[in-house]
């Protein structure tokens, strides 16, 4: 039988030692370089933060379930979070304060959240989509004046087993399972081939309680149109459009955001963003974005954008996030932003068939 504890939060766990001065304008971007013949990806400038040493804390203030591993070799750990719907299964021969915390796997798994460049650190495929998302989530809560606390949300449960790399992928496909049978849809952080022996596996005891806290990432709720009753003519003294035909649009826009959604929504204006697709800087919004439990927006899961300004150079559209985009959507329908987002270039169309563009 292979029991995982608990999920602990890492900081709970270990000093998670963040420096440095947070990067807002970070796109993203990842490149490949090549260093005494290895191969690794790192960001572009990336989040302008460093990853210093999690070390873990002392056995005496330690969990009891933890602090009985800790002389251990040979693990499997799960990292998950109770903001963001994501999964990653790891592995390590090593100690748990060597092998996993210390200078062992977490520091690694660190940098990859926040887009940190540092170390012999390979920023994975799975992970970079993650690091943007994370990153714009940090910059809404920089910018509002919210104190961040790096990697607050993350997770780990561990389980002591000596082979750990034969079951690696029998436990992934459990805990993926798990997410689904709660209908997330998880984003998993793993892409290398793993081998998958038949296992007895006890998860963690407190997962379901993980979950609940994911929120509005969990189940889907009923949908809660704020705003809806007062229509479009709500805005029309903070609207100023080229055309009556963007205008036209707008209601169009609004009407399709109302209604697409299965989770409550937040709607409501807000007064400039920057880093948008060219024209639309600066520009005052309509704002849809997932209710969360304090009862306002989760910055990290907004959903669109529809300006409440156009010009002729610059008419009526939707701004989206890239979490959204359909892989297969042809780059030549759209047009990106600095940040992670982009708009379709015929809102007609996109207004037609929103599902050719986005999930």
């Amino acid at each position: 039988m292979v029991s995982f504890c608990d999920f602990f939060k890492l900081n709970e766990l270990a000093q998670i030692n963040v420096q440095g001065v947070f990067n807002h304008s970070w796109r993203g971007d990842f490149h490949r370089l090549v260093k005494n013949g290895k191969t690794r990806c790192e960001p572009i400038i990336g989040s302008g933060l460093e990853v210093g040493t999690p070390a873990l804390n002392d056995s005496i203030s330690l969990p009891v379930e933890i602090a009985r591993l800790v002389n251990q070799k040979y693990f499997i750990y799960c990292v998950i979070s109770d903001v963001f719907p994501i999964l990653y299964v790891g592995i390590s021969d090593g100690d748990m304060r060597s092998g996993v915390f210390g200078e062992g796997r977490l520091r690694h798994h660190i940098r990859k959240l926040l887009a940190s460049i540092g170390g012999s650190t390979n920023h994975t495929e799975g992970w970079r989509n993650h690091a943007g998302v994370r990153h714009e989530a940090y910059k809404s809560k920089l910018a509002s004046g919210e104190k961040v606390e790096w990697v607050d949300d993350i997770y780990i449960s561990l389980a002591q087993v000596d082979s750990p790399k034969q079951i690696e992928g029998t436990v992934l496909d459990l805990f993926k399972d798990k997410f689904h049978q709660q209908n997330i849809k998880v984003e998993v952080l793993n892409t290398a081939e793993v081998k998958r022996e038949p296992a007895q596996i006890q998860v963690p005891e407190n997962l379901a309680k993980i979950f609940l806290r994911l929120g509005d990432c969990c189940k889907p709720h009923k949908k809660v149109n704020i705003g809806r009753k007062l229509g479009g003519s709500y805005y029309e003294n903070q609207t100023s459009f080229a055309s009556d035909s963007d205008g036209q649009l707008f209601k169009l826009l609004l009407d399709w955001a109302r209604s697409h959604s299965d989770v409550e929504m937040v709607e409501g204006v807000v007064g400039q963003y920057t880093n948008q697709p060219q024209g639309y800087n600066s520009k005052p919004v309509v704002r849809f974005a997932e209710l969360g439990k304090t009862g306002s927006a989760m910055p990290n899961r907004w959903f669109c954008r529809i300006p409440l300004k156009t010009s002729l150079a610059h008419g009526m559209t939707v701004i989206l996030p890239n979490r959204l985009i359909r892989p297969a959507l042809p780059q030549d329908l759209i047009e990106t932003g600095k940040d992670a987002n982009f708009r379709p270039l015929d809102i007609k169309d996109f207004l037609a068939h929103p599902n050719l563009y986005i999930f």
